[in-house]
């Protein structure tokens, strides 16, 4: 993709590392060695990375771009003045993401409700004012023949961990998802960390849920089961949270729950309690957190003002339970099967909401949000085209939600993409024996402290 390409050329070029004062960035990192676990880890004790066979080139070096930019917001002299350095070189490459000819991004404002206060988690009726960034994107294919449908609609919230990245540098994503489900994409950018906190972003997802389904004079307004919501990453989770926000208060303030939800490999714990957070460290992107000027003891994540806050329903859906009275819309879950955040998915799915209508795909090899790189990689692409066949059923006029069947199969990345259901006892072996999140043993918010190699395993960033 030209995201990847661009971010390449300016790493080689140094032009990163230069706006960033950041003298290593780039370089060649040290030796490594293998753990006790076949992890590749580094002689400063920092996990590397190991190539799975299977990716082709232009997938490496796609990882490679994507693992040096995440390692910008990974080291000890972080602080917020190099959060706006990052944001600023974001907003010129967001510019440049790329997007097929027929697509039109119109930038939106949205007001906030400020009628909705989540005065429980600690927000003030100050934080419920002023407004939102969003922009419509859409796509029209000369060549087809099939109109656009005008009443369905993709509410999308990006992912970056809760403090990076905006609608601009996802809208390699947002444009395929317009193209593949033909419908208009809502992209958002939500109120980021670490200015920003849980549950700021939840507030910001529900008044742009609002702005579809109780528009504004002279927008149009979206029938609640004609909404989907999207997201990667912490977008994902901050999609379920806004979800399980909706099924609990929801119709307080008018606002049903809607129709479907599409989640790109959804960060659904912020504890780390599950064992692939470890045991993928060395093929995914996502890399380990160390303590820097923001991060302490009791704070793992940017995302929380503090670490009582890790197993929260609305910040970790992992620790949420299930509704007999209200349950969730019908879902559809990708996760990779290398990916560091593959347990706590399975987990979700086969022990806490074992009776939802969800439908999850595991990919095979593949890693956290892969579908980054559909323009590179058909595998990827191919993702987001059976997205948007599910936004089309669950939107369509006689689709009924109880007629969605639950299910879990893995994707095979051979010629066609054959599909294999994963029978209980497959995903339980995955799991490891793993079982609920409360009898899981739940990391205790030691992240390493640059450069010693004796602590425990760090904390994701994004």
């Amino acid at each position: 993709m030209y995201f990847v390409h661009l971010l390449k050329k300016m790493t080689e070029k140094g032009a990163v590392r230069r706006a960033l004062s950041l003298p290593n960035f780039g370089k060649r990192r040290p030796q490594a060695s293998l753990d006790k676990a076949g992890s590749t880890v580094l002689t400063d004790g920092k996990v590397s990375h190991t190539p799975h066979p299977s990716w082709p080139l232009p997938l490496r070096n796609g990882i490679r771009v994507i693992r040096g930019v995440m390692g910008l917001l990974n080291r000890s002299t972080v602080d917020e003045q190099l959060f706006q350095r990052v944001r600023a070189i974001e907003r010129v490459l967001g510019a440049t993401s790329p997007t097929g000819r027929g697509t039109q991004i119109d930038k939106v404002y949205i007001l906030r409700r400020q009628d909705i206060v989540l005065s429980s988690d600690g927000m003030t009726a100050e934080e419920a004012k002023g407004s939102i960034k969003a922009e419509w994107v859409s796509f029209r294919d000369a060549a087809s023949e099939e109109p656009r449908n005008e009443d369905s609609v993709i509410l999308y919230l990006h992912g970056g961990a809760y403090c990076m990245a905006s609608r601009k540098t996802h809208r390699g994503i947002t444009w395929k998802l317009a193209k593949y489900a033909n419908c208009r994409v809502l992209s958002v950018d939500y109120r980021l960390a670490p200015e920003h906190v849980f549950p700021l972003a939840i507030q910001d997802a529900l008044s742009a849920y609002s702005f579809l389904v109780n528009p504004p004079a002279g927008a149009k307004k979206y029938a609640p089961e004609k909404v989907v919501f999207m997201g990667d990453s912490a977008g994902g989770g901050l999609c379920l949270a806004t979800i399980l926000w909706l099924r609990d208060h929801g119709m307080e303030h008018g606002l049903p729950m809607p129709g479907g939800a599409a989640l790109l490999s959804p960060w659904l714990d912020l504890s780390h309690s599950m064992d692939s957070f470890r045991t993928n460290a060395r093929y995914d992107i996502l890399p380990d957190k160390v303590k820097d000027r923001i991060l302490t003891e009791n704070r793992n994540h940017y995302y929380i003002k503090d670490n009582s806050f890790l197993k929260n329903p609305l910040v970790s859906p992992l620790f949420s339970t299930e509704s007999e009275l209200t349950p969730l819309p019908p879902m559809c879950i990708h996760i990779g099967e290398l990916e560091r955040l593959r347990d706590e998915n399975l987990a979700f799915y086969i022990h806490v909401f074992k009776n939802s209508r969800i439908q999850m795909e595991l990919y095979e090899s593949q890693i956290h949000v892969f579908q980054l790189f559909n323009t590179i990689y058909p595998f990827a692409d191919e993702s987001l085209k059976r997205y948007g066949e599910f936004v089309k059923r669950v939107t369509s006029t006689n689709f009924q939600p109880d007629q969605f069947e639950r299910s879990i199969v893995k994707i095979s990345h051979a010629d066609g993409y054959p599909t294999s259901p994963l029978t209980i006892d497959a995903v339980e072996a995955l799991l490891g024996g793993q079982r609920k999140p409360e009898e899981s043993v739940v990391l205790k918010g030691l992240m390493m402290k640059e450069p010693e190699a004796d602590k425990k395993s760090g904390f994701q960033i994004g």
